[in-house]
């Protein structure tokens, strides 16, 4: 777990790095997908942060099914998952 996380934290300082690089981007450009059509910068990089949101999200599941099946304890108190 621990190394899972540290990769994933590397990969997104190294993301986040390289978007403060950027002088001025134009958050408008845009490509074609040959399937969702016309992507422009700005759809790119919020669907990215919501791809490292959804992983955040598993992880946190994860620990809370760990946690759950390793605790004698009644967790029902702490809110529905």
């Amino acid at each position: 777990y621990k190394l899972t996380l540290k990769e994933l934290l590397d990969e997104r300082e190294q993301s986040v790095n390289w978007l403060k690089s950027l002088d001025n981007p134009d958050w408008g450009l845009f490509f074609e997908h040959p399937k969702i059509g016309r992507m422009n910068a700005g759809y790119y990089v919020q669907n990215w942060l919501a791809h490292d949101y959804l992983h955040i999200r598993q992880i946190n599941r994860l620990k809370y099914e760990f946690h759950r099946e390793q605790s004698d304890s009644d967790l029902d108190f702490a809110g529905k998952w």
